[in-house]
């Protein structure tokens, strides 16, 4: 009996032996998870930087706007704001979708539920993309039209002009282009993140199998 039970003791050692030394390595998951994160941090902190300056810019001019009435009107009186406010609607949107995913990553008790953490990891890029490209296009659209003024554009025409009180053209045309940048710099991004998205899931996925048929393989009833 005592000889038995020390062949046991014996094999279980040997066994967990085999399966630590063939337990995959998490530095490359880990590092792409890391990865991901950060880049769904930088996304974060841009769409806040996107709605306060966008969001400014349009509180400003709501605020300047004069009548038609008015013989020396500020602003044109086909001055389209729609750029302004599709910048304010991307911001937020990444914004929100960048808190989410870093919530179902961080938080225990969301990163527990699968499908919960896979949905809202490949989700927030894409969406935060779409919106992305959509606000851009239509800032570039309005932006580049001979007959139309966006904000930015009026403001950067008349930047020149030292103002001490609002509207500053000046730093209106620095807010705008900022919201504008940041969200063309967030397409490439919310790419990166997407595909660290598919790193993260192929890596953990092949580390899976391979250890399911090492730990068959090394298991000492199947030899």
């Amino acid at each position: 009996m005592a000889e038995t039970k020390a062949q046991f003791v014996s094999g279980f050692e040997e066994f967990d032996t085999h399966v630590e030394q063939h337990k995959p390595k998490t530095g490359s998951p880990r590092a792409v998870e890391a990865t991901r994160l950060g880049l769904t941090v930088l996304a974060f902190v841009a769409g806040v930087v996107i709605v306060g300056t966008s969001a400014d810019t349009l509180s400003i001019f709501d605020s300047t706007s004069l009548a038609a009435d008015f013989y020396l009107p500020l602003w044109p009186i086909n001055l389209d704001t729609r750029p302004t406010v599709a910048l304010i609607i991307c911001g937020a949107i990444i914004v929100i979708a960048s808190a989410a995913s870093l919530a179902t990553s961080k938080v225990p008790s969301l990163r527990s539920k699968t499908t919960l953490h896979h949905l809202s990891s490949i989700s927030t890029p894409v969406i935060s993309l779409i919106a992305a490209v959509i606000a851009v296009s239509f800032s570039y659209g309005i932006n580049n039209s001979s007959s139309d003024f966006s904000i930015q554009g009026w403001s950067c025409q008349w930047s020149a002009i030292n103002m001490t009180i609002d509207p500053h053209f000046e730093t209106l045309c620095m807010e705008s282009k900022t919201a504008l940048y940041l969200s063309v710099m967030i397409m490439p991004l919310e790419v990166l993140v997407l595909g660290a998205v598919v790193v993260d899931f192929m890596t953990a996925k092949t580390h899976a199998v391979t250890f399911d048929v090492q730990e068959r393989k090394g298991s000492p009833a199947m030899s």
